[in-house]
């Protein structure tokens, strides 16, 4: 087994992955290209010194790693590799892009000459690809619903079945163990079922293939807004003369130092969940786990086991969904991943995607001084709030010097000679572009199934496969397999998964608790920010509710005058027996406030019950108060 590591470059004790060509079980030449990293002087693309199969693959995309770090493992012998033979998609009729229906094998399978592979959809008929000979499946480069034009090369095959004695070996390789309890992924859904089924009493094993904390920990909600707290920091460092403050010499973002503190805060974080799974004696288990049957998953990792059990929680989460835009491949081209490790303090950025992703990097470049674009397929921003909410951080936005540009399609991109990229879009049967340092595409997170065998089980997906489909007690329709977090694309937000863990431990342990998707909150830490909680306006008129609501403004607020942050509103909406059924603000602290409206949404709180709670003075919260006299008889301060 021959290593390939991460090189020492000039001037460099780290680098950032920027971009992985190869996958794992493809076999690759002598000086293949591998993956690229960048550095303070650029970009490189490293190559393969041996020829090989890929049997590993230790680095992710986005990833900050240091020089001499273990990249790949790659089995060496070229002679033994066997030959392979091409799968390519085939022509159908009338179809110039072809959809990837279900893929019946997996990786390591053995297939016989005549055996469907997968399905090709047309748009008038579908097709079974089948295998022309016999042989084992060593890479499948294709994912249910891609679509592709036909001679893409989806599959590889090589040549000869693995013979009984192989089968043998590998049979003997594996460890069996048992538990009551399995949790296949780590993150907010997965740990948080693991420390309420192990305190129940519950034998747990928890199986991640990477660090604990999840997408939210590594890479999504406590580096974003690890990073927007440093924003925050410069921000009001250039505005303290304001407040009669007066700082002397320049103040500038130092972007090395902000990611550094990031990382700090999350390695932290990685080790505090760590001690809480020794602490609840959870055992964690590395490695890929992929289910063998409805009763046993087969986990590989330094060593391989057969984990038999009597529950399972999928909690897999999601990744960045990459749509099929011309040039999105380019090296300047980032996704949210690659954009928490950019110590590039790019001088303009055009981010595509105006939902809460694309939202909280627009503000936080703009606070650091950088020149923002956004481009937004919809006439809106923020499309799952309240229109007025949307308009409010349309023009906040806008104010701060956003250029934001809606009902706009990207229709490719261009890297240019001098490191930069040209993005261009439709927008009013126009065709526009903008050219910036780098692009962030922030559109969306796909659930994570592939690799997990699924095929091996009756689990049932939602329609066009969109995450596994589960009901109100978060199991699927295998009764003791469920599915939590954003496998099952219900509501992709870290405190969902929580509670929905929460949720199928509990109809573990046999009490009942369904699933009620509006006492979620949902925050954008945009700035200001913006929270939500129940049922808005749209979403009580769509059920048909009789509604009033309650209204007030930051600029009446004492706190937030003091604090010159007296952009925004609250909007509290009661139903005819006033009962609190939903709130929405955009303003300061909103993402501390919401917590007390959702004690209100759950508990089914009526407006008296907020008119009679004493507010403390002076405090934003007391926009809640304001809000809930006004759905009376007026508030007092507007």
């Amino acid at each position: 087994m021959n290593i390939v590591k991460i090189p020492a470059l000039p001037g460099a004790k780290t680098v950032v992955v920027t971009k992985i060509f190869v996958k794992a079980a493809e076999k690759v030449s002598k000086d293949a290209e591998m993956f690229a990293v960048e550095t303070k002087k650029g970009t490189k693309t490293i190559k393969s010194p041996y020829e090989g199969i890929v049997k590993e693959i230790l680095i992710n995309e986005g990833e900050e790693a240091a020089v001499n770090t273990d990249a790949f493992l790659i089995e060496e012998a070229a002679a033994e590799i066997p030959s392979e033979t091409e799968v390519k998609m085939p022509v159908i009729p009338g179809a110039k892009m072809i959809r990837i229906g279900k893929i019946l094998v997996k990786e390591d399978d053995s297939v016989t000459k005549g055996q469907p592979l997968f399905q090709a959809e047309g748009k008038k008929s579908a097709v079974s690809v089948k295998a022309r000979e016999d042989g084992t499946v060593s890479a499948i480069l294709i994912h249910e619903g891609d679509e592709v034009p036909a001679g893409t090369v989806c599959v590889r095959l090589s040549a000869g079945l693995q013979t009984a004695a192989e089968e043998k070996v590998s049979e003997e390789a594996v460890e069996d163990v048992q538990t009551d309890v399995l949790i296949i992924g780590g993150g907010t859904g997965g740990y948080v079922s693991a420390i309420r089924a192990a305190r129940a009493g519950k034998k747990v094993i928890l199986a991640e293939k990477n660090r604990l904390g999840g997408t939210c920990l590594n890479v999504g909600c406590i580096p974003t807004k690890t990073l927007i707290a440093s924003a925050h920091r410069y921000e009001e460092a250039l505005n303290a003369g304001i407040f009669g403050v007066q700082i002397e010499g320049t103040v500038r973002p130092d972007m090395e130092k902000i990611i550094a503190r990031k990382d700090s805060v999350v390695d932290r974080l990685v080790g505090g969940i760590e001690y809480l799974m020794e602490k609840n004696h959870v055992t964690v288990m590395k490695g890929t786990a992929s289910f063998e049957n409805e009763k046993s998953v087969l986990l590989k990792g330094e060593k391989s086991y057969r984990i038999s059990f009597t529950d399972c929680i999928i909690a897999t989460g999601s990744s960045v969904m990459r749509p099929k835009i011309e040039g999105i491949e380019g090296r300047r081209i980032m996704d949210s991943t690659a954009a928490l490790s950019n110590k590039e303090l790019m001088k303009t950025v055009t981010i595509v995607g105006g939902g809460v992703i694309g939202l909280e990097f627009a503000f936080l470049y703009r606070s650091l001084g950088v020149e923002v674009t956004v481009i937004e397929f919809l006439d809106r921003l923020c499309a799952v709030m309240d229109s007025d909410i949307s308009e409010e951080i349309l023009r906040i936005a806008r104010e701060k010097g956003i250029r934001v540009e809606l009902s706009s399609k990207v229709t490719s991109f261009k890297e240019t000679v001098n490191d930069s990229v040209v993005t261009f879009y439709e927008k009013d049967g126009n065709s526009l572009a903008v050219t910036s340092d780098y692009v962030l595409v922030a559109i969306g997170r796909k659930s994570n199934t592939e690799g997990l065998g699924l095929e091996n089980t009756s689990i049932a997906m939602n329609p066009g496969n969109r995450g596994i489909a589960v009901n109100e007690y978060m199991e699927t329709n295998v009764p003791h397999i469920y599915a939590v977090g954003d496998v099952n694309n219900r509501i992709q937000l870290a405190h969902a998964a929580s509670y929905e863990g929460m949720i199928a431990v509990d109809h573990i342990l046999g009490t009942k608790r369904p699933f009620d998707q509006t006492i979620i909150p949902s925050v954008i830490f945009t700035m200001p920010e913006i929270a939500s909680v129940g049922l808005n306006k749209a979403a009580a008129e769509k059920a048909g509710i009789a509604y009033h609501e309650g209204i007030f403004h930051y600029t009446a607020n004492g706190k937030a005058l003091s604090m010159n942050e007296t952009e925004g509103f609250i909007r509290i909406l009661a139903d005819e027996n006033e009962t609190i059924i939903g709130a929405s603000m955009i303003g300061a602290d909103a993402s501390t406030i919401i917590a007390s409206l959702g004690i209100c949404v759950a508990n089914k709180l009526k407006v008296n019950d907020l008119e009679k709670t004493v507010f403390a003075h002076p405090t934003t919260a007391e926009v809640i108060h304001e809000a809930a006299l006004d759905l009376t008889g007026g508030a007092y301060h507007e």
